[in-house]
């Protein structure tokens, strides 16, 4: 055989050798691309600033693929959660722990705001005493909402059977009390002012009743366990945006509000009412041996919803709150 035959001989295992080792590199080492990881949230001011770390690119600098999915109203994104349409939800905490009990599996991972005046029962009488015997609009049974119309008649005196239920969301609250359908609803911005400015009252407001409306930024478990990575990037790009809402609360709230639907007022009008929580509160209150405040919150929850007989076991703060990613960012 002649040097020129060995030559290219030579030549062809080469190629072909680094060809395949191409191929097999290409195909095989790499790994496939992420899904986007899924949001739910509703029209509601305190998770509005989720919008701005999507439109400020934060969630993008952190190296992390997010799509936040809204609904018109609470209960259609907290169903998409339940029935595994999405990856994480905005939510109230009531609706976590109640979830915990039925077998769904999902951890809090960052404490988002307290309600103060931001939730309120609006109606057609002067006060909570007139509504016995009336009917009160709630966005579902043994929903936060349900519990926080249940303990503002409580603290009158009355109890469930001294009122009627009807499922009425937050976004139909006046047009049922324009039908005189309801004599009174549990709402939220927009539809608080909207309903003010037609003359209906506040009766009551999460205010009365500390910390019971807490929302929270909501993950499956599943999720949590295989990328933990990047919801730590989540973790981080929420407080990233809430920095922004702070330092520039004009540009923010037009970013919000566009996104949302609902007006700047009523955006503004929403943020007022309630308490954002930044990074030292969410280490603070995820560590109960420093606060018990959260632990106190999921406890007196759990309780009530035992008393009623409409859980079969009370959950406690490790079932419900996974603090691990909050406690990375100090």
């Amino acid at each position: 055989m002649n040097k020129s035959v060995i030559v290219f001989i030579i030549i062809g295992i080469v190629f072909i050798g680094g060809t395949l080792s191409y191929f097999i590199t290409t195909n095989f080492s790499e790994e496939p691309p992420k899904t986007p990881i899924k949001i739910a949230l509703n029209v509601w001011s305190g998770y509005a600033y989720a919008f701005i770390a999507q439109e400020k690119g934060i969630f993008e600098k952190n190296g992390v693929d997010v799509e936040l999915i809204l609904s018109r109203d609470y209960t259609s994104a907290n169903q998409q959660f339940n029935t595994g349409e999405v990856d994480g939800v905005f939510e109230v905490l009531t609706d976590t722990l109640f979830r915990t009990t039925e077998g769904l599996s999902s951890k809090v991972v960052h404490i988002v705001d307290y309600s103060e005046t931001g939730d309120v029962i609006i109606g057609s009488v002067n006060t909570i005493e007139e509504l016995r015997g009336q009917t009160i609009g709630i966005e579902g049974i043994n929903t936060f909402s349900h519990i926080f119309v249940l303990r503002a008649i409580e603290s009158f005196g009355m109890t469930e059977g001294d009122v009627f239920f009807k499922i009425v969301f937050a976004s139909d609250v006046v047009k049922k009390l324009d039908d005189e359908v309801i004599q009174a609803g549990h709402t939220w911005e927009p539809g608080k002012s909207e309903a003010l400015e037609k003359g209906y009252k506040v009766l009551a407001n999460a205010g009365d009743f500390p910390y019971l409306i807490t929302d929270v930024l909501v993950f499956n478990l599943n999720i949590i366990e295989e990328r933990p990575d990047d919801i730590q990037k989540i973790v981080q790009s929420m407080f990233e945006a809430l920095e922004f809402l702070e330092a520039n609360p004009d540009e923010a709230i037009r970013i919000m509000a566009e996104l949302t639907g609902m007006s700047e007022d009523a955006m503004s009008e929403g943020l007022e009412a309630i308490l954002m929580t930044n990074l030292d509160e969410n280490i603070k209150v995820m560590t109960p041996s420093n606060d018990p405040t959260l632990k106190n919150i999921i406890a007196e929850i759990a309780k009530f919803y035992m008393d009623r007989g409409q859980i079969s076991y009370e959950p406690t703060f490790n079932d419900i709150i996974e603090p691990m990613f909050v406690k990375e960012l100090r």
